[in-house]
């Protein structure tokens, strides 16, 4: 007998939203369909939508591989939630991915009761897992030149400018690939970016450090020399009559990774833009919470904590 799996579908928009299905083609029920498809309706950011939805679906997978039976509301309890955590920890997975998973699953029941689905949401009294907190991992200077340099050397004016604003203004993938054209500000001496509808429903303005808004101008200058007649979009970094996908920046990255022979992901540029600032400007949390988008000044005092290569660096100077 086969059961419900969540699958990814492509239903030729974008961004690809999710649908559950069964392997047998046979829809899961009703009230599981309407409430992921009300949970990605809320106002997350595409990449938070597709870790919920992939935390869902392994716990889908989890339980009726487990007990031998269809995924249903009625029959998830609060133990079922702990097995899982369980069985995550068995296998060796991170804290945080624990805790994520956990979180996830929290915001799915949660609908579930708002729907009527259920009356009480399992997820609720299971306990996260405790961990320290420590900061993220950013390029050292070192790094950042190495890695900027194989980007400088092949000169493909489109990635250093998508680079650039997450490594020297700290945007999100996400708010790099849906930037449009009118949202770029530069003056003589001075620029932002206009972010509009980020992670929160935020809007904030962005500042452009002098060699990230030469970079821009030229990359602006060099898309309007197309032929005539040449089809143009709005945003800045176009594909096809849609937005650059945030896979194309992933891939930037790793391609420019793999040539400097440094680990880099868009999120690291974004971490190492916020170590930077606050080397130039210590402890100014506050200025660079609104420069991140940060709702909660707390986010941004992650990096503050130390990295786990400073306290080892610590522990091996200890005298004996």
């Amino acid at each position: 007998m086969k059961y419900p799996i969540i699958k990814i579908m492509d239903n030729n928009c974008y961004p690809k939203l999710p649908e559950i299905i069964s392997e047998n083609d046979e829809k899961a029920s009703p009230e599981v369909m309407e409430t992921l498809k009300t949970l990605m309706e809320r106002d997350y950011s595409d990449h938070t939508k597709k870790a919920l939805f992939l935390d869902i679906r392994e716990f889908v997978r989890w339980y009726e591989g487990e007990y031998g039976e269809r995924f249903t509301f009625g029959r998830i309890i609060r133990q079922d939630i702990i097995d899982f955590r369980e069985s995550l920890k068995r296998l060796g997975r991170a804290v945080a991915t624990i805790n994520r998973k956990l979180a996830s699953l929290r915001l799915f029941f949660e609908v579930a009761v708002e729907l009527e689905y259920i009356k009480k949401n399992p997820v609720h009294g299971v306990k996260s897992l405790p961990s320290q907190s420590l900061s993220p991992k950013w390029l050292t200077h070192q790094e950042a030149r190495r890695f900027m340099k194989e980007v400088e050397i092949r000169d493909n004016i489109r990635d250093k400018a998508v680079i650039g604003l997450m490594l020297y203004a700290g945007l999100r993938v996400g708010e790099v690939v849906r930037l449009r054209d009118d949202q770029v500000h530069i003056a003589q001496r001075s620029g932002h970016v206009l972010i509009a509808h980020s992670k929160g429903g935020k809007t904030r303005k962005v500042p452009l450090v002098s060699h990230l808004r030469e970079i821009l101008t030229e990359y602006q200058s060099r898309r309007k020399q197309k032929p005539a007649g040449s089809e143009t979009v709005p945003f800045l970094f176009p594909w096809r009559n849609w937005p650059m996908m945030d896979i194309t920046v992933t891939k930037i990255c790793e391609k420019y990774s793999e040539l400097s022979s440094v680990p880099v992901h868009p999120h690291r540029l974004r971490h190492t833009f916020a170590y930077a600032y606050l080397a130039s400007n210590p402890w100014d949390l506050v200025g660079l919470a609104q420069i991140m988008g940060h709702s909660d000044i707390n986010t941004t005092s992650i990096y503050t904590q130390n990295r786990l290569e400073d306290l080892q660096e610590r522990i091996e100077n200890m005298p004996v």
